[in-house]
């Protein structure tokens, strides 16, 4: 019994010890996100519909505050875009004049789902080491399509903000966080003729592994 306290400290010292030391983490996560698009050349208008992603982080710590990071990402983005100001053939008579023909339809709502990889690296900060912990930090890196739903050759520069909280018992080497975050995908090129601009809204949910 004499000995019983004097390990228990022991074993618990040991524990602490172990998770501070821990420098590295990897990282599970998915939920939903919100796609925006925008463009200075057509009329539509767009607006998003709730798709999902799917992430894997590895993290490095850089001290006490800092860590630095690589994403990867897997999104598919849906949304709608509103035509509107529709003309038919059979509306414009022999001199070019359109006439209005209230029978057919002059809009139109498309929907659109897009796949997109993304390659991300991050800087975070971090806030105390408690079993709530708050973090924020920044990403820059490309997105890329994944498929038929654009040029799976043209990267486009992307930049990203977010924030989040784990929840970390201070024996374990798991945790489970939620981090809202924001990615502004910018045109291909200056040159391109399509140029569509996004931003991605999601909030990622899941696990991660301090080692």
């Amino acid at each position: 019994m004499k000995l019983f306290f004097p390990l228990l400290f022991l074993l618990a010292g040991a524990a602490l010890s172990a998770q501070t030391e821990s420098r590295n983490s990897l990282s599970l996560s998915s939920g939903p996100n919100w796609f925006c698009q925008f463009s200075e050349r057509t009329t539509n208008e767009y607006s998003p519909r709730t798709g999902y992603q799917f992430g894997l982080d590895y993290t490095r710590s850089l001290g006490r505050r800092w860590e630095a990071g690589l994403l990867l990402r897997y999104n598919v983005w849906h949304s709608n875009a509103d035509i509107r100001n529709l003309q038919w053939p059979s509306e414009v008579d022999s001199n070019g004049v359109w006439h209005p023909d209230p029978s057919l339809p002059h809009a139109l709502r498309l929907t659109t789902t897009d796949k997109v990889w993304q390659a991300l690296a991050s800087l975070r900060y971090l806030g105390p080491a408690t079993t709530w912990r708050w973090y924020a930090g920044l990403d820059a890196g490309i997105s890329m399509h994944a498929g038929a739903g654009g040029d799976p050759s043209t990267p486009r520069l992307t930049l990203g903000v977010g924030g989040g909280l784990e929840w970390r018992p201070p024996t374990q080497h798991f945790g489970l966080f939620a981090q809202p975050v924001a990615r502004y995908v910018f045109k291909a090129n200056d040159e391109s003729p399509s140029d569509y601009r996004f931003l991605a809204l999601a909030l990622e949910l899941g696990g991660r592994w301090h080692f």
